[in-house]
């Protein structure tokens, strides 16, 4: 059930009053008894006996309030709401109405619509449940049906009276998820039920009456900012968190306040990540080198590696024959060197690897050297 909300239903306007006259009837019938029992005394002459005449039907006016749905009723779906009317006139004589009313929703939806029978004190009461699923608003006018016959007239209530039913929302912290230390801003969306509609709707456009709309923010379990205004980006419903952030891990949590029109909802926790953005590395370039580049068998051989770059590259160089680990050296002044023998002959193509610090990405360079038997 998705109404669209309307501004209202107008009333008809009250009759114009009146009153009964029953109870004058009584009386005049009384005075009529009297004199009757005094002329068959002899105390006053015969006269013809008369009686005053009922009231017309319908010529009493009556008013017909209606005290629940209230102004605004929120009730969530699936909830049983009594609703109940009062009938009185504006007589003097303390007689109540009797009758039916009738609660009549607008747009109609038959399931919501009632008639009950006013009791001794003039009230009409009868229940109605909005179906699970449903959402939106009816706007209910009440309509009196006095007793065939009687003297009561018609009517029907005035003022407005709005049952609604409110809109499940979804709350989601969008992001962001990595930022810089300093100032940040988190962000949230608001999606009310969609239904068969399937597209997310704008759930502001001043329909609330009662405030709302707001979106609170947590990091950590701290209010960041306890009220954020909403607003339509045009596809959906969003909110803004400006806030200051040192580096670390955050849990964000986004609450909506939700409205008479719509629920509350609150999002998962998010997690984001401040922290300093990493800079560019230079690119190295890395030239081995070995002295004598012809040695015998257990003879030491000096393997260097120079490493040229655009800053001042540190850290370490290792020297690797296939997968075997021959020597490792600390680069100083862009430069590096080792010794290691080899106990077989032949030619061995040797691999400098550098192995790049915080400021320089890694590089490697090759050299042969040939080992021959003493």
């Amino acid at each position: 059930m998705r109404l669209d909300r309307p501004p209202g239903v107008a009333s008809n306007p009250e009759p114009a009053g009146g009153h009964r006259a029953g109870a004058g009837v009584i009386r005049v019938l009384s005075a009529t008894a009297a004199t009757v029992a005094l002329c068959a005394m002899g105390a006053l002459p015969a006269m013809a006996s008369s009686a005053a005449p009922a009231a017309p039907v319908g010529s009493v006016a009556t008013t017909v309030t209606v005290t629940n749905p209230s102004y605004i009723d929120t009730e969530q779906a699936g909830t049983q709401v009594m609703l109940t009317a009062t009938v009185a006139t504006d007589g003097t004589d303390g007689i109540i109405p009797t009758g039916t009313v009738t609660f009549v929703a607008n747009p109609a939806e038959a399931n919501m619509e009632c008639t009950a029978t006013l009791d001794d004190t003039g009230t009409a009461t009868c229940p109605v449940t909005s179906p699970v699923g449903t959402w939106g608003f009816i706007l209910y006018e009440a309509t009196y049906t006095p007793t065939a016959g009687s003297e009561w007239a018609a009517q029907e209530s005035s003022g407005e009276h709005k049952l609604i039913t409110p809109d499940n929302t979804t709350t989601t912290v969008t992001g962001p998820a990595t930022v810089a230390p300093g100032s940040v801003t988190l962000n949230a969306s608001i999606v009310p039920y969609t239904g068969p509609l399937g597209t997310p709707y704008n759930i502001l456009l001043g329909y609330s009456e009662t405030g709302g709309d707001t979106v609170g923010f947590t990091v950590n379990g701290a209010t960041q900012c306890a009220a954020a205004p909403m607003t339509w980006n045009g596809t959906v419903n969003v909110a803004a968190c400006p806030t200051t952030l040192a580096a670390g891990t955050y849990s964000v949590v986004a609450a909506y306040s939700g409205d008479e029109y719509t629920n509350k909802s609150t999002s998962e926790a998010f997690t984001l990540v401040v922290k300093s953005p990493v800079a560019a590395k230079h690119s190295s370039k890395t030239t081995a080198s070995a002295s004598p580049t012809t040695a015998y068998t257990h003879e030491d051989v000096k393997l260097s590696a120079t490493v040229t770059s655009s800053g001042k590259p540190t850290g370490t160089v290792t020297f690797w024959f296939g997968s075997r680990k021959l020597c490792v050296a600390t680069l100083s002044h862009g430069k590096a060197s080792c010794k290691a023998a080899f106990p077989h002959a032949s030619k061995k193509k040797i691999t400098a690897k550098y192995s790049g610090d915080s400021t320089h990405d890694a590089s490697s360079g090759t050299v042969t050297v040939t080992i021959r038997r003493r």
